[in-house]
């Protein structure tokens, strides 16, 4: 095929296969999460002309976890190999091995097949498994749990377990109370009841207990969220949980309400992801769009009062916030356009230093700035105005001069 065609899309695009043979393993989506996290992206997923995932469903739903959100498009008709090139690495480094090894470990570990899923599909296509080598259970990538030495092995594979994975988003306290407080207004009423919260380091949500009259309220692995609604659906275990919501809607089920707000969470373990809910307390809604918890959750990430956010004036510039500028866009600041500064003319101490701009150095860094990120510049106008003092001033005009010299 001699004229690929390629473009630039969104994860959005991406339609999970509802009848995916593969549930994956808990462990095989933690080693997977782990890769991810250490090494970006290495495989290419596959996808049929409706770009629905023929494979790659469990890479898909942990790169959306992780805030991936761009994918190139490459269409082929099968007839050449399409390699993908990560100009980042060389195979004989420790880090170029150490991804071999994960991506062949993850491989290995992620291999679970929905055998019911299987029993529906495969006869209706006339297809038979065992032409794939698939015979029997032996064949069906179950858990290493009791394989090749049982107990000894067990521990051997525990020392390979990561102890955190980019599932352990631990939730701001200040988000989820206010998360709990909308579900207290607008789902059920809270109080006597007990509140269970199993996701956890080391915890086993299909061990714990799980009292009359409680509910879970929580924010699991969204690697697992498929199996871990089952889990609570089956077992008619009233629940609210956080989930990814690039993939919110792929969880189909009847009996889920799925809340969407269009808001991202910024977890303690850093990461910034876009955060819908799951919940069975309310089978007769679909989708429920909630403005309202939305704004909660951006109240409840606030800076607090005693933290303000500056928005300087244009002349002023901090490492930080041409941190932001540099992502997406590439500029220079002539020397004899800029100087440094530290403090303020009112004493506030710059963190990280800073530095002061002529008004053309200012114009140009503000309208870079405006090209690289409309949304933050709209943030960026509406924050507290620290203006420049006498000496701040003072600076510009002498680069102005500097300038014209």
């Amino acid at each position: 095929m001699e004229n690929n065609k390629t473009e630039k899309g969104n994860i959005r695009q991406l339609i999970p296969d509802d009848k995916n043979f593969n549930k994956h393993s808990e462990y095989g989506m933690s080693l997977l999460e782990k890769s991810v996290g250490k090494f970006g992206m290495g495989r290419s997923i596959l996808v049929d002309k409706n770009n629905r995932i023929i494979a790659g469903n469990g890479i898909t739903e942990t790169a959306g976890a992780a805030g991936i959100e761009d994918v190139r498009f490459i269409d082929t008709d099968g007839t050449e190999i399409i390699a993908v090139r990560r100009n980042d690495i060389d195979l004989d480094t420790p880090e170029g091995r150490e991804m071999a090894l994960a991506d062949n470990a993850t491989n290995k570990a992620n291999l679970h097949f929905d055998t019911e899923i299987m029993d529906i599909v495969l006869p209706e296509l006339d297809i038979n498994p065992a032409d794939w080598g698939i015979k029997g259970v032996e064949d069906m990538g179950l858990s290493t749990e009791g394989i090749d030495g049982g107990e000894e092995y067990g521990e051997f594979v525990d020392k390979f377990k990561p102890k955190l994975t980019t599932d352990d988003c631990y939730t701001p306290p200040e988000v989820y109370k206010a998360v709990k407080d909308w579900v207290d207004k607008n789902i059920t009423p809270l109080s006597g009841r007990e509140i269970i919260r199993p996701f956890k380091p080391g915890g086993d949500y299909q061990a714990e207990e799980y009292p009359a009259g409680c509910i879970v309220l929580d924010n699991p692995p969204f690697s697992i969220s498929a199996q871990i609604l089952d889990f609570y659906m089956e077992h008619k275990i009233p629940f609210f949980l956080f989930g990814n919501s690039l993939t919110l809607l792929g969880a189909r089920r009847e009996g889920l309400t799925y809340i969407i707000t269009g808001q991202r969470i910024e977890y303690e373990n850093g990461a910034q992801v876009p955060t819908g809910y799951y919940t069975n307390l309310c089978p007769e809604i679909r989708v429920w769009l909630a403005a309202d918890l939305a704004a909660a959750i951006r109240e409840a990430q606030a800076t607090p009062p005693d933290l303000p956010k500056y928005k300087w004036d244009i002349h002023l510039q901090s490492a930080a916030l041409l941190g932001k500028i540099a992502r997406r866009v590439n500029a220079k600041i002539p020397a004899k356009s800029s100087t440094f500064i530290s403090t303020l003319s009112d004493g506030t101490a710059i963190f990280g230093g800073g530095i002061i701009l002529s008004d053309t150095a200012a114009r140009n860094i503000y309208e870079a700035q405006r090209k690289a990120d409309e949304e933050r510049r709209k943030e960026f106008e509406n924050r507290e105005t620290n203006t420049l003092g006498p000496k701040e001033l003072a600076l510009v005009e002498m680069l102005n001069r500097t300038e014209q010299n």
